[in-house]
């Protein structure tokens, strides 16, 4: 068996390149793209971005592996979000209230739901089915902060 020289393993770069430097620029605009029309870029949504462009040319998904490496060196930045923090912001809004009393009367009506299968209570002290923060992938001048996110 031939014995590799130690260089061989210690070459970094370009074994790997996935996408090409016009599809990055493709992906990098499609974020700040997504931010402007009040939508968030999640990994997922990246991601998928990523497997279609691979998919046009026949190509399979990259790994989680590869696209953690990737977006660091790339001009973004992971940030998380706060979801519960954007619900409760959307809930002062009264048109946004509005909808969402109207969209109640018509599930308890369409389900019959009735008085004393319905309980109010605080969520003060606990949470319910409440997500973590979502990991978001920004440009690197988008900082973390109601201001800097589309809500």
């Amino acid at each position: 068996m031939q014995s590799r020289s130690r260089s061989h393993y210690l070459r970094k770069g370009g074994q790997n390149r996935i996408l090409t430097p016009s599809q990055e620029q493709s992906l990098n605009r499609f974020i700040q793209s997504y931010l402007n029309h009040g939508q968030l870029p999640t990994r997922g949504v990246v991601l998928g971005a990523i497997t279609c462009l691979r998919k046009l040319e026949g190509k399979p998904r990259p790994s989680d592996s590869w696209f953690t490496k990737w977006w660091k060196t790339q001009p973004i930045h992971k940030i998380t979000t706060k979801p519960i923090a954007r619900d409760r912001i959307s809930a002062q809004d009264v048109k946004e209230v509005k909808e969402w009393f109207k969209k109640y009367k018509e599930v308890v009506e369409k389900y019959q739901v009735q008085r004393q299968d319905i309980f109010n209570f605080d969520e003060t002290g606990f949470r319910v089915g409440c997500p973590k923060g979502e990991e978001i992938f920004v440009p690197l001048d988008v900082k973390e902060g109601k201001d800097s996110l589309p809500l």
